[in-house]
């Protein structure tokens, strides 16, 4: 087989595997599967936090991975043959034990060995007791290019990370057939492209799905909506457009963060929250319509209201004065709220600390509670919107 691509180059070193005849058909596809994601994504230097953190244990085999790329392999290289069973008769020819001191990515050991120690130490599931990949983490690594569509033959596992690199390309329609996939990060690349319709096959798995800080373009896939089992959902600083279901609670009942800045989306806040709703952080996009007096209702759970530099209108509701657990509540930039501002906003003083109304037209009195938080921004004017230390107009 001749030819530099991925896919080609991931065959012929699968082919030099001193152990080629001991892995079962789905161990083989496993590894030449993560050989294809390494050799696509431009890696020439070593994935020094492969698993994450700042302790790297793991290099890439240049000697074997020199010899494919000139295509000399005649024999397996000198290389540790790692933990991996036996073959019969012991090593097969050229290839001898040497001690080293980390496993590597692209080596002879099992695959389930190449993630490095400090990423190991955490506890995190690589494998599962049959061998098959359960996580599979390589964030702030470097990688650049396209992620390869054989990343889909990886269909066992459960978390995906690939976020802080310089991924580039579309996201790849196949991680809509990893149906056991529960965390696909690929947030702050360069990828580019809409959001694959597919992802909305993963409605009975997928809990955590991140592809913030992506130049991708298109609308939100109405397919989104259908990831029920949804916990953290994260679309931010993105040139995506289109709008939120009115009855988001219906198609993701169990979201609890939702991450929606700087984007271009429109239309109207849903009436119809998640009860386990912690985090609404939709700041800088076109948004209209006032904000639903159904907020209220998240009385127990919802800690920060982030809707600064959109479009919104209208009255705040006094409903607003039951989220006992706010902290944060970001409302600046929307020149077109109005009215005055609930003095059951008081009321949240043990807990609020952030509260911002500057450029917009709300009226009133700041209450006297809320004057000790720690951030507390709003346009003074002895006329219009006054209190603690922004004098109000003598009566």
């Amino acid at each position: 087989m001749y030819g530099t691509s991925p896919q080609v180059r991931a065959y012929k070193w699968a082919q030099n595997d001193p152990w080629l005849g001991n892995y079962s058909e789905e161990q083989l596809q496993q590894r030449f599967s993560l050989a294809t994601v390494y050799y696509a994504t431009n890696r020439n230097t070593s994935w020094n936090h492969v698993g994450g953190g700042t302790v790297s244990a793991l290099y890439r085999n240049s000697t074997i991975e020199k010899k494919i790329e000139e295509e000399e392999v005649t024999s397996p290289p000198s290389f540790d043959a790692g933990n991996g069973p036996p073959p019969p008769g012991g090593l097969p020819p050229g290839l001898e034990r040497v001690n080293v001191t980390s496993k590597a990515w692209l080596s002879y050991d099992n695959e389930c060995d190449w993630f490095s120690s400090a990423f190991r130490a955490t506890g995190t599931t690589i494998c599962d007791e049959h061998g098959a990949m359960q996580t599979l983490s390589l964030k702030s690594n470097g990688l650049s290019a396209r992620i390869p569509e054989e990343i889909g033959m990886l269909t066992n596992l459960q978390s995906i990370h690939l976020w802080k690199n310089q991924l580039d390309g579309p996201i790849v329609s196949q991680f809509g057939a990893m149906t056991n996939l529960m965390q696909l990060n690929l947030g702050d690349n360069a990828l580019s492209g809409t959001i694959p319709l597919e992802i909305g096959k993963l409605s009975n798995s997928l809990r955590y799905f991140a592809v913030g800080g992506n130049p991708l373009t298109g609308s939100l896939p109405q397919e989104l909506w259908h990831l029920s089992k949804m916990v953290i959902l994260h679309v931010s600083h993105t040139e995506i457009t289109g709008s939120l279901p009115l009855n988001l609670a219906n198609h993701m009942p169990d979201l609890k963060v939702l991450v929606l800045r700087h984007n271009r989306l429109s239309g109207r806040l849903p009436t119809s929250l998640p009860t386990a709703l912690v985090a609404l952080r939709a700041r800088d996009n076109a948004l209209t319509g006032s904000i639903p007096s159904e907020f209220g209702l998240l009385g127990s759970s919802l800690t920060k209201i982030l809707l600064s530099g959109n479009q919104l209108s209208g009255t705040l509701a006094t409903e607003l004065g039951l989220l006992s657990t706010l902290f944060e509540l970001s409302l600046d930039g929307n020149e077109q709220i109005s009215g005055p501002l609930p003095s059951e906003l008081g009321l949240l003083n043990s807990t609020l600390q952030t509260l911002k109304l500057e450029g917009t037209l709300i009226t009133g009195s700041i209450p006297s509670e809320l004057c000790g938080i720690q951030r507390l921004t709003f346009d003074c004017s002895s006329e219009r919107l006054c209190g603690c230390d922004c004098p109000c107009a003598q009566l």
